[in-house]
């Protein structure tokens, strides 16, 4: 939304405020790490919000650590929906990559979930906007408004609240 790296590299300007946002040391590494989860921490920051028991918000993985912020996974997904807690606007949206890292490795935050659309709608950085509602990108070229599909997360968390 806003922000297209020039050459696909992490290497807009602004990335390096993302990155400033979460620590000086990170700022000043080269190569410029992925910036999904310090986009995060910097819109959070950016609008007074006090992100609590995150220990390194430039980790995606990190936002999902404490399981009582929990609010969506895909097996509560598959369970009876009347009775499910819904994610809110401005949860945090994380996705799996099984290949070679095995972990949360992509974070966005969401703007909203479609349950019959079967669809969710989230602001991801460092990710493609191209054929996002069936594919999740951690090394795309900007900052994006994205469509995804519900089966495309694997947990959704609330980090807004205490």
């Amino acid at each position: 939304m806003g922000l297209r790296e020039p050459k696909g590299r992490n290497d807009h300007p602004r990335i390096l405020d993302y990155h400033r946002s979460v620590s000086s040391w990170l700022y000043k590494h080269r190569p410029v790490a992925p910036y999904c989860a310090s986009f995060v921490y910097y819109v959070y920051k950016s609008a007074g919000v006090k992100v609590t028991k995150v220990p390194n918000p430039a980790r995606a993985r990190e936002w999902f650590l404490v399981s009582s912020r929990t609010v969506m996974t895909q097996q509560t997904l598959r369970g009876n929906r009347r009775m499910m807690a819904m994610p809110q606007k401005g949860d945090v949206v994380g996705y799996y990559f099984q290949r070679g890292l095995n972990a949360i490795s992509h974070i966005e935050i969401l703007e909203r979930v479609d349950l019959e659309e079967g669809y969710l709608y989230a602001i991801g950085a460092n990710t493609s906007g191209s054929q996002a509602y069936n594919t999740v990108n951690r090394d795309g070229d900007g900052v994006y408004y994205v469509r995804r599909s519900i089966k495309s997360f694997y947990k959704i968390a609330n980090v807004l609240s205490p």
